[in-house]
């Protein structure tokens, strides 16, 4: 279940619109889905393709102008047991490239540390976070990019 939390307030999702397939072939599956809560609409893309490979987009935009964002926030739970490893997120492979448990990130403007993996030898999710447009660069902490929503980073 997708949930979102404002104000420090966990709020569930309506949902607005189902999930509609909008293109399916031989490689993959590509759907949307709409939602909102707490003053939001939450417009989510998705597509998964062959290989297992997933991919989602979410799209935050305000029912009206008394609605603000500057802390968006994406948490994915793991367990000991499945995400034994980690590296990104600004997590090397020191200490053996053991997943830290609890663990926070922050995304940063002069880095552009956008990813990471946790899983073990049979298998892992590899996470990429993608700002918006053309300006953020993807090489890791190869340069400054430009902030990828508005609002506070």
């Amino acid at each position: 279940m997708l949930n979102v939390l404002a104000l420090a307030t966990l709020l569930f999702l309506k949902v607005v619109q189902p999930v509609i397939v909008t293109h399916a072939n031989n490689t993959g599956t590509y759907w949307t889905a709409t939602s909102k809560a707490g003053g939001l609409n939450i417009t989510v893309k998705g597509n998964m393709e062959f290989d297992s490979f997933l991919e989602y987009g979410f799209t935050l935009t305000p029912l009206s102008a008394a609605v603000t964002t500057h802390d968006v926030r994406l948490r994915v739970s793991y367990s000991k047991e499945h995400a034994k490893y980690m590296i990104g997120f600004s997590q090397g492979a020191s200490g053996g490239g053991q997943a830290p448990q609890p663990f926070a990130w922050k995304w940063s403007t002069t880095c552009a540390d956008n990813m990471m993996w946790a899983g073990r030898v049979e298998a892992g999710l590899f996470l990429k976070l993608k700002g918006v447009g053309d300006n953020c660069k993807w090489i890791l902490c190869s340069k400054t990019i430009d902030a990828p929503v508005s609002g506070d980073p």
